[in-house]
């Protein structure tokens, strides 16, 4: 029996191992055969998605046009997208089949600055690329980044604006009048001259005592005006602008002293007197004039209407000096110094040398927002007190406050402050100051200014300082019907052909037609 058992239980391992054995080899098979089959589908699947050749046709703002020139479907799944070597957010429209072209759109092209890139799409080892030019936001209407371009033009990289280098030229001009001798000294001559304040060393004066303390050098004196022929003469001499004259009220006069108990009488109109040793009982006041505005109005000026305003002793204007006999005419350097290209933000930015540098585009009428408007620069080093670092001129309209819009950088009550200002046909303008701490500690900044239809807004670096209410369209004097072309211009570091320039370096300057969020104004900053 013993035996028997022994053998009976080798039989039954002998039946259980072939039944495990069949029990494995059936599952197995079955395995084998659902992965095979998986693996078949999914290949056919991946073969089906991935195209064995891409090509990049064109490229329209932030679209690109992609063919399909392979076997395959191209898919929003199986593809990446890359600008420069970076990855970006995208969207097909829909699959591109083969021998097919579809649109992709590139949704964060805003991080990126205008002009030329490299565009990559790539589909596993199959990748197409192409340098383009890319305009990040369909609502970009100018962005010079001042790396195209070159001498006396920069050109932006979104619809071709010529943006023009330019520097006031020296004009000087002498004439007779009577048995006395004029000379005409315009601001351009300034720089040639060295007539600017040791105290403003970088400013485009002169103030009225510079110019008085130059024609005294020249054994001369700023123009004693006697009859309307005389001042018609000084007018023709000097042509458009305003110039000094020798009229003025003495501080002493102002004040408790120098005869006058209780200081001038009849101030504004009272205490004018010409310079020593000068006398003459004409006049010309403009009507209202002299009015003594803010209190602080004591020099004359002859307009370029021929008449008279009360001004600050500190403004600057061109002058003329005046001799009983003929001086040695000045020797002029007629060279011009324009604006500089130097080191930028990223690539080339243009440098401002703060006596008499700017840059225009001549005609800027057909690219001007009406309703929203945004625009943002990038500055450094210090940009001198009050000056305009970009406006659209606006001259015929005293109400709008000669400018449609416009963007400063100035100081108050010892702040930083950026001014924005903005004029609609509804209200006219409106400014804002926003302080902007560290602005003139000469490292980069991105300034900016944006309308929205409710509200102008100042940035800094990225960040909304503040806000103030403004409505309406935005106002442009061009539509007025005695308009000049100046009014179609654009500048850039100054507010009317070098009148006020600055020392600074600018880099990319942008002009959207809208009102950018505050999310992309950080986006703007952090490029």
């Amino acid at each position: 029996m013993k035996g028997v058992s022994a053998v009976l239980t080798v039989i039954m391992i002998f039946v259980i191992t072939i039944a495990l054995v069949s029990v494995i080899y059936t599952w197995t098979t079955s395995t084998t055969g659902g992965l095979t089959a998986t693996g078949k589908k999914q290949v056919q699947q991946v073969t089906k998605q991935l195209s064995t050749c891409m090509r990049i046709d064109s490229v329209s703002g932030n679209r690109i046009y992609l063919r399909n020139c392979g076997f395959g479907v191209i898919t929003n799944d199986s593809i990446s997208v890359f600008v420069d070597g970076a990855p970006v957010s995208f969207s097909l429209k829909q699959d591109i089949q083969s021998s097919k072209s579809g649109e992709l759109e590139i949704l964060d092209l805003w991080r990126f600055s205008p002009g030329t890139h490299t565009v990559k799409v790539s589909s596993g080892t199959v990748t197409a690329q192409k340098s383009v030019r890319l305009k990040p936001d369909e609502s970009a209407i100018a962005f010079w980044s001042f790396d195209e371009g070159s001498g006396l033009v920069t050109e932006d990289s979104v619809n071709r604006i010529d943006l023009l280098l330019k520097d006031r030229k020296c004009v000087y001009r002498t004439g007779t009048y009577g048995t006395h001798w004029y000379e005409y000294i315009d601001m351009g001559c300034m720089d040639t001259l060295k007539l600017y304040p040791k105290l403003y060393p970088r400013k485009l004066y002169p103030r009225w005592k510079e110019a008085k303390s130059f024609c005294d050098r020249r054994g001369g004196y700023i123009p004693v005006v006697s009859s309307s022929n005389e001042n018609s003469f000084l007018l023709n001499l000097a042509g458009r602008g305003w110039k000094w004259i020798g009229y003025y009220q003495d501080r002493n006069d102002l004040s408790n002293n120098n005869g006058w108990p209780d200081g001038c009488p009849n101030e504004p109109a009272g205490c004018w007197k010409w310079l020593p040793n000068e006398t003459s009982s004409y006049t010309n006041w403009n009507t209202g004039e002299p009015n003594n505005g803010g209190g602080t109005e004591h020099c004359a000026v002859l307009s370029y209407r021929g008449t008279w305003y009360d001004v600050r002793c500190w403004n600057w204007y061109n002058f003329i000096c005046e001799h009983a006999t003929q001086a040695q005419p000045l020797t002029i350097d007629g060279d011009v110094d324009y604006p500089d290209w130097t080191e930028g933000y990223s690539g080339t930015a243009i440098s401002f040398d703060g006596y008499d540098d700017w840059l225009q585009v001549d005609n800027f009428s057909e690219y001007d927002p009406q309703k929203e408007i945004s625009v943002f620069l990038r500055i450094n080093k210090t940009w001198d007190f009050g000056k305009w670092v970009i406006n659209r001129r606006s001259t015929n309209s005293t109400w709008a406050g000669w400018r449609s819009w416009a963007i400063a950088v100035t100081k108050s009550r010892g702040e930083d402050v950026i001014r924005a200002c903005l004029s609609t046909v509804t209200n006219g303008i409106r400014c804002i100051d926003a302080n902007a701490t560290g602005l003139y500690d000469g490292k980069w900044h991105l300034i900016g200014m944006s309308y929205n239809g409710t509200h102008i807004s100042v940035y800094y670096d990225g960040r909304e300082l503040e806000s103030i209410e403004q409505s309406g369209e935005i106002y442009y004097d061009y539509k007025n019907p005695q308009a000049s072309s100046k009014d179609w211009r654009l500048f850039v570091g100054d507010f009317d052909g070098a009148t006020s320039p600055g020392t600074a370096v600018i880099d990319d300057v942008m002009i959207f037609d809208r009102a950018l969020t505050p999310q992309e104004a950080f986006g703007l900053s952090e490029r």
